[in-house]
């Protein structure tokens, strides 16, 4: 299974170049800034691993990767009476809010237990069964296009949907992926700044490419040019186009200017 969203309409390569803590990074700023990680199960990040140091890996790998990490799978961590008492004691705030260990602990597990119940939700609009198992689990990455299936391998989809481009959400959901996109966006404007002032970097020649950028900073073309639509706005930003006209691999100029 190569995609399950082979027409719909492209939305720019999800860059993720060649080394290890690169993909980790391009891994995190998916499943943190593009909102994945409210729809995925728990322990989702020891199956995801293994994607991080090969370009393929089969179920069986996969299944030891998450069995070397010692802890089993979709299981809550839970604090300890020491535990507990260590971090109230060493922390400068109030980390409990005056609870105790077991009204903190069931606390975890009910929000543990709602997010089991959502993502079997989730799974169940993809046809698929609930990911509790590793095995499982893999099935549900490949039906949320997440990753893609050769025989018995899978591999990263590069340029993955958007949570709300898979499931029927409500709008709740809807105004959380909006919060991720937009906090994605500035953070990428961030970065496109701080590229201006390094004569070295790719606006170091005086131009780049919407792709350009997106592969330097191992986001998406998308992100980038929202990015740089935010920075329209900011007195010290200079373009030479419009970037929310411009091509993806049409040059342009961007400089930054000092007001001050």
């Amino acid at each position: 299974m190569l995609s399950r969203f082979p027409h719909r309409v492209a939305r720019g390569v999800r860059v993720a170049p060649m080394g290890e803590r690169t993909v980790a990074e391009w891994l995190g700023e998916l499943l943190v800034n593009g909102g994945w990680v409210r729809f995925l199960p728990p322990g989702v990040h020891a199956v995801l691993h293994p994607f991080c140091r090969a370009r393929e890996v089969t179920a069986d790998e996969v299944a030891a990767a998450v069995l070397a990490t010692g802890e089993p799978w979709g299981e809550v961590d839970l604090f300890t009476a020491e535990d507990f008492d260590e971090m109230c004691a060493r922390s400068p705030l109030d980390e409990s809010g005056g609870r105790t260990v077991e009204q903190v602990n069931a606390g975890i597990l009910a929000d543990h237990e709602q997010r089991l119940a959502e993502v079997d939700g989730y799974a169940a609009q993809l046809g698929v069964a609930a990911p509790c198992t590793v095995g499982r689990a893999l099935d549900y990455l490949v039906a949320c296009g997440l990753l893609q299936r050769r025989g018995e391998r899978y591999r990263l989809n590069l340029d993955p949907p958007d949570p709300s481009e898979v499931f029927e959400l409500g709008e709740e959901a809807r105004a959380w992926l909006r919060d991720c996109a937009c906090r994605q966006r500035w953070q990428v404007a961030s970065a496109v700044m701080r590229l201006a002032e390094d004569p070295a970097g790719p606006l170091g020649r005086g131009w780049t490419t919407l792709r350009g950028l997106g592969a330097h900073l191992a986001t998406d073309i998308r992100t980038v040019r929202g990015a740089l639509v935010v920075l329209l706005d900011d007195p010290d930003a200079v373009f030479d186009v419009d970037p929310d006209r411009v091509g993806e691999d049409q040059r342009f100029s961007f400089r930054r200017t000092s007001s001050g």
